[in-house]
């Protein structure tokens, strides 16, 4: 067993020890998420087929050392020049220095963000390889947001959205410690693909750097055992490079299932990346999507569904007036089919009804409610007053308003063959936030009061957008969770799916305003 090996061993331990000693939680609010020696070989050895001699090393958050470790097992020393780390909690960095001391490494115990990169190109780094911190923007203090967004429009002169990860700075400043021509290459979770905020990151990497290739590992398998989060593994250069990018699939970085070349002029930062990693990559841009017809909404967020959304009983117990209630839909997976019909008894579609809180009155005007309504309010008041729904709205208590909408769909799920499921919705319950409401852009209630069953069949040709288009439009996060947000599913295309028959009703249905803007 060489030297190395031995300290692997070491390193190894010394991780699962370091782990141990910390909660769940409080390595996550650090984004804490270690990477696994297998995945480090497989990225060290793709990182190598850039650049392999006469490396100087930089990893900027090097925890226990596992990059540094696969670099020693697939690169004779001698090639090694110059390596550095930087680690910021002191619980893992202190004993991995010790762990290192004898090898040709500068660990350095600090945030790698508040250091200054060397000035001289001779003093960077030509390999960085790093898996950052997954700290989601909520656990990112006000003040630190601030600084490290002004760091980035000093830099590159760009804006990052107040709702990018830490990741994505550590991606972006680590480029002014990057030799020309030399090789950067980051483990991050995917979803700066997709979202919103993802669009200044690929501005980044189109524009200040050059992006040379991608890698999405299957997001049905993890890569790391502890977070749900899907990954990507993504190189850069400051140097020279083709005029494409590389984007490839598959679970192993060096032997991908899927891989093809898209030229870097034809990558736009607003569109969905995540589409180029399909065998294959749709060009034409659809004529109509679902958001020529249908405005889409989501249900209502209650702030506290606990204190908010009640059960009979508990409405009988409270004493609670029927004017200060509305029925409220059960979650999609108690409903059984994909209509949701009104029931009796009290059911819907089976399900015993549950009833929304609905107090709609100004807080001056509260003490004109039954005294045991406003005793009620008062109780939960300090439990729920720190909920972020609740604290921003005024007053309080006060739930959003959403007309009765005919078509429904659960915008998250696990099923491969059917990720999401579209309702008909024939009752006028108030929709909670687990749905996205499908409202027509037309006169619905007449299209259905001149043409019976029109809704119906609607909804029956709605429901043969296949899901590996819905799929392509929304997001997948680790573990195989797929998501779909309003806008996502407003621009999922339908150019073959509603009939002619459909369409003449729509458009008859349809003011003159609305129709210009639907059929122009």
């Amino acid at each position: 067993m060489d030297v190395n090996s031995n300290i692997e061993l070491e390193r190894q331990h010394l991780q699962d020890l370091l782990d141990s000693q910390k909660t769940q939680e409080e390595r996550k609010s650090l984004g804490q998420f270690p990477t696994p020696k297998t995945l480090a070989d497989s990225i060290v050895r793709a990182a190598l087929v850039y650049i392999n001699k006469n490396i100087r090393f930089l990893d900027t958050s090097i925890g226990t050392g596992v990059f540094f470790s696969s670099l020693l097992d697939n690169l004779e020393k001698k090639n090694i020049v110059y390596a550095c780390g930087y680690e910021i909690d002191a619980h893992y960095a202190f004993p991995s220095k010790k762990l290192w001391q004898n090898e040709k490494i500068d660990y350095t115990v600090g945030d790698f963000l508040n250091f200054m990169p060397p000035q001289k190109n001779e003093e960077k780094f030509n390999m960085i390889i790093s898996n950052p911190p997954y700290v989601r923007h909520h656990y990112i203090e006000k003040n630190a947001k601030k600084e490290l967004n002004e760091c980035i429009r000093k830099a590159f002169d760009l804006s990052f959205s107040g709702l990018t990860g830490l990741y994505g700075y550590f991606m972006a400043l680590s480029a002014r410690w990057l030799q020309k021509d030399g090789i950067s290459v980051w483990l991050v979770p995917n979803e700066f693909l997709d979202v919103n905020y993802g669009i200044m990151i690929k501005t980044f990497l189109l524009s200040k750097v050059k992006l040379l290739r991608i890698h999405r590992f299957n997001p049905l398998k993890l890569q790391f055992s502890d977070a749900l989060v899907s990954s990507t593994v993504l190189f850069y250069t400051t140097g020279h490079s083709s005029d494409t990018v590389l984007f490839s699939t598959g679970n192993d970085i060096n032997k991908p299932d899927v891989q093809k070349y898209i030229f870097h002029k034809n990558l736009n930062p607003n569109d969905k990346w995540s589409n180029y990693f399909s065998s294959q990559t749709k060009t034409n841009k659809c004529k109509v999507s679902l958001g020529d017809y249908f405005v889409v909404k989501r249900g209502i967020a209650t702030g506290s569904n606990k204190h908010f959304i009640l059960t009979e009983e508990a409405i009988e117990k409270l004493d609670i007036p029927d004017n200060y209630l509305l029925p409220i839909l059960p979650s999609p997976r108690y409903v059984k089919g994909n209509v949701i019909e009104n029931g009796l008894n009290g059911y819907i579609n089976g399900t015993k009804k549950r009833y929304l809180l609905n107090v709609t009155c100004s807080e001056s005007d509260l003490y004109n409610l039954p005294k045991n309504l406003i005793l009620y309010l008062n109780n939960i008041y300090n439990e729920v007053k720190d909920n972020y729904t609740i604290r921003t709205r005024s007053p309080w208590y006060k739930q959003e308003y959403r007309p009765e909408c005919p078509f429904l769909m659960s915008y998250m799920g696990r099923k491969q063959n059917e990720p999401f499921r579209l309702f008909l919705n024939k009752t006028n319950a108030t929709v909670p936030n687990v749905y996205l409401m499908l409202y027509p852009k037309f006169n619905w209630h007449k299209a259905e009061a001149q043409n019976s069953g029109f809704l119906e069949n609607l909804h029956n040709r709605l429901q043969s957008i296949d899901s590996e288009t819905l799929v392509s439009s929304g997001r997948v996060y680790g573990g195989g969770l797929y998501k779909l947000e309003p806008k996502e599913l407003m621009s999922v295309p339908i150019d073959d799916i509603l009939s002619n028959d459909l369409i003449s009703v729509i458009y008859k249905t349809t003011n003159t305003n609305s129709q210009l803007l639907l059929f122009q």
